[in-house]
This record gives C-alpha cells, sequence and structure tokens, in this order.
C-alpha cells in the first residue's frame, strides 16, 4: 500500500483489520510518533519514500533497517546546507536539501534547492548499503514560522507532540498575529482528549493556545500538511 502518512494514519484506524503486508509513506514528512502508531495497529513493514517530480521522483527512501533513507547515489548528488548561508550544514545537522543532477539531459539542475529539511547521516547502514543516507524529512523551510525573539513553530514539531497521543487521527493546526499576540488553534480528531495544559507546557508560554475537537479528515484536502497563517 503506497499513499501519504497523513491519510495512511486515518486508514489505519478507520480500517484497523485492514494491516497491509508493506507500507510505503510519500508526499509529505513522517513524524517517528505517526509511523510508530501505524506500526502497532497494522502491524506492517512500513518504508519512508523521499522524491521530487523534478528528480523522476524517486530520490531517497529507506530499508529493513530503518536506520535512514538511502539516496540515488549513481544519479544524483545531496547536500544539507544551511538555508540562510548557503553553507554545507555538519552530519546531524538540519539544513535544507540541495540536489544536484548527474545523469538529466533533458533538464539538469545544479544545487537544486528544495525546500525541506533533512540531516545528513555519516555512519553505513547495517544493510551494508554504500550509499549516503539522510534523515527522512523534517519539515520544509516555508512553513518554519517566525514567532519573534529569534523563535520559529513548524508542523514537524507540532505532529510530534500531537501524534504522540496514539488516539489522534489527525489534526489541523491554524496560527493567528493579531497586533503581536500570537493565537495557535488546533482542531484535533481522536477518541480520547489531549489535556491543554500538556500541550502548553511543551510549546511556547507567550503563545494563546486554543484546542477543540472535530473532523480532520486528510481526505478532504489531499495535500502536504502545514500551519495555516492568518
Amino acid at each position: 500500500l503506497v499513499g501519504m502518512p497523513g491519510e495512511m494514519l486515518y486508514m489505519c484506524h478507520a480500517f484497523p483489520w485492514l494491516k497491509p503486508r508493506s507500507l510505503l509513506l510519500a508526499g509529505d514528512i513522517v513524524p517517528p510518533p505517526l509511523a510508530a502508531t501505524i506500526r502497532e495497529i497494522w502491524q506492517s513493514d512500513l518504508y519512508i519514500h523521499y522524491g521530487h517530480s523534478e528528480f523522476g521522483y524517486g530520490c531517497a527512501v529507506d530499508c529493513t533497517h530503518h536506520q535512514g533513507l538511502h539516496t540515488r547515489d549513481a544519479d544524483l548528488v545531496f547536500e544539507i546546507i544551511d538555508p540562510v548561508t548557503g553553507k554545507a550544514s555538519a552530519p546531524g545537522e538540519v539544513g535544507e536539501i540541495t540536489i544536484t543532477t548527474l545523469t538529466e539531459s533533458a533538464m539538469p539542475l545544479i544545487r537544486y534547492k528544495t525546500g525541506n529539511l533533512s540531516r545528513l547521516i555519516d555512519s553505513r547502514c547495517q544493510c551494508g548499503g554504500m550509499t549516503h543516507m539522510i534523515s527522512p524529512v523534517e519539515g520544509r523551510v516555508s512553513n518554519n514560522i517566525p514567532i519573534g525573539n529569534g523563535r520559529h513553530l513548524n508542523i514537524y514539531q507540532l505532529d510530534n507532540l500531537i501524534f504522540s497521543n496514539r488516539s489522534v487521527r489527525g489534526f489541523n493546526a491554524f496560527l493567528k498575529n493579531e497586533n503581536g499576540r500570537i493565537t495557535l488553534d488546533l482542531v484535533i480528531e481522536s477518541r480520547e482528549k489531549i489535556r491543554p495544559s500538556l500541550l502548553r507546557e511543551a510549546l511556547f508560554e507567550d503563545i494563546s493556545l486554543r484546542v477543540s475537537y472535530g473532523n480532520a479528515d486528510p481526505f478532504r484536502q489531499r495535500a502536504k500538511r502545514r500551519i495555516k497563517v492568518s
């Protein structure tokens, strides 16, 4: 079964008996708690894929050891850079993925900035593969929202926080800045209610948090998940 992470999470809650033998998640970031919930409910072999239409979709994928995404080194050169300075990020440090094509003749790309955030993994995978590895994508540069005092908020932070509750099917996030007062509205679909105090403790103290419960069906949107800003 192949699908976007949010949609597959929703499906595994709706159809826990389905239990596909293997599952490939693609098209959006895959937060570790989300993947853990799918594995727990469906008991499936779960793999993470990273791709772009500009590069023929397939760019990197993990293996049965799940120690990182193996890059397509024969065709692509991956670099992780600081999105502001453009300098190379150290292994293990979050930066923007840039890709150079080696075999494209119709549309060659040099240091193409993807807008996706990841880390370079400098260890070898137990599978014995010799290609380079990157971590699963941890968000997008454009969705790293400044909230003052050098701080940022992004969907990956919220995903790791909210999806750690295994009963959550999905959620939508809305950020408002009204005359310097920042309000985060969360609409969560879940079998269990999450205590707002737990969410507040994990977020910045000066952000006003409002939590409500309702439908968060990802099949209604069919898009990459992000914090909606107004």
